[in-house]
Parts: C-alpha cells; sequence; structure tokens
C-alpha cells in the first residue's frame, strides 16, 4: 500500500513541478495508383483492375500544412503511377525482355526443352498482364493528429561556478 503511495505522490509531483510542453502533429498519408483493363477475347466482358502504386505520407504542424505537403507530391506520383502502368501492361516485349534478363543465368545452364518451357511461361505471364492503362487516381487525403508530451527541462543559472580559477 505504501509503495503505490509513493508512485501516485512521485506522480503528482511530477506532474506539477516539471512543465510539460504537448506537440500536435498531423501526419496526412494518401495511395496513388492506377487503373487498368485486361485484354480479354473477343465477347468476353473485360475486367478493369486498380494498383496501388505509391502511398504518400506527410507531416506538419498543422492540418492544412501536412495536406499541402502532400497535394505537391500527387503531381509527380501520379506520373510515376502512368509509367509504371505503361512498362507492366503495355509493352509485351519489355515485359518478356526484363523477365528472361532475370532468368538469364537459369536459362543458361538448362537443356534446349526446359529453356524453351520456361520462356514460354514467361510469354504467358505477360500476355495475362497485358491490357490497356485507364486513369491515375489518388485515394482521399486522410490526417490524424499524433500528440505527444514533451517534458521541457529547465536550464541551470548561468553566472559564476563557484570555482577557483586558475
Amino acid at each position: 500500500a505504501t509503495t503505490v503511495y509513493m508512485k501516485t505522490t512521485l506522480y503528482i509531483l511530477f506532474l506539477f513541478c516539471v512543465p510539460q510542453v504537448v506537440i500536435a502533429d498531423f501526419i496526412c498519408s494518401a495511395d496513388v495508383g492506377y487503373a487498368w483493363v485486361v485484354d480479354t477475347e473477343k465477347g468476353e466482358e473485360k475486367e478493369e483492375k486498380k494498383e496501388i502504386t505509391e502511398n504518400l505520407k506527410s507531416s506538419g504542424d498543422t492540418e492544412p500544412l501536412a495536406k499541402q505537403r502532400i497535394e505537391r507530391l500527387i503531381p509527380r506520383s501520379k506520373a510515376n503511377a502512368e509509367q509504371i502502368c505503361v512498362e507492366k501492361h503495355e509493352n509485351t516485349t519489355n515485359c518478356i525482355a526484363n523477365k528472361l534478363a532475370q532468368k538469364s543465368y537459369l536459362l543458361a545452364s538448362l537443356d534446349f526443352q526446359l529453356r524453351r518451357d520456361i520462356e514460354e511461361t514467361i510469354k504467358q505471364d505477360c500476355k495475362d498482364t497485358h491490357g490497356k492503362c485507364g486513369e491515375t487516381f489518388v485515394s482521399k487525403i486522410e490526417c490524424k493528429e499524433k500528440i505527444e508530451p514533451v517534458v521541457v527541462q529547465e536550464k541551470a543559472p548561468q553566472g559564476k561556478t563557484g570555482g577557483k580559477r586558475r
């Protein structure tokens, strides 16, 4: 019981005797990505897919400042998302070349039939992800307040230290 009493007393002394400052920091985030439509056989319904390429995050002393920082990042991120979409979904030749380059160490050690099977699999993978890029998008900017108490230590008065000079 005395331990609880002592802890409570120390907490109250600390609370009233040590000055504290609360710093409010706002953290905002938004997702950037693109939509694309998968190439299908004639007569099949086209399926639109969305992929997120980047999660933007920013902070600021105020919510409008944090949002403004995110909004400055959006144009570059949307251009980057569009470029990723074109490289990933509209350029089948580039897709095949990149995947073959990644597997070149493996292909060199295989016999003709296995190498051909892997190449066919790579071509099919690239065909399955081939499509037409649509619009880039940005999700709603979400902000939350992050509150951290910061203990401010008082400085010792400057002046004579009381020691002897040599």
